[in-house]
């Protein structure tokens, strides 16, 4: 089931690891950045190390 919509597992995934990482809850405004990261992390098949990196590299974590 979770290979059917990949795009959409990785940013919930992405939404969960930027949760743990911030230690805050996502809202709608951390939406548009949340997809950002999951969409960039797609060239790459998604790897953790991508997801991660990219999330670090985001305004999101910077600004935190």
């Amino acid at each position: 089931l979770l290979t059917q919509d990949l795009d959409r597992f990785a940013e919930a995934f992405v939404e969960q690891l930027a949760t743990y990482a911030l230690r805050r809850v996502m809202t709608m405004d951390d939406a548009a950045q949340i997809r950002a990261i999951a969409a960039a992390s797609k060239g790459d098949g998604y790897k953790l190390r991508t997801v991660i990196e990219n999330l670090v590299r985001s305004e999101l974590f910077l600004k935190r």
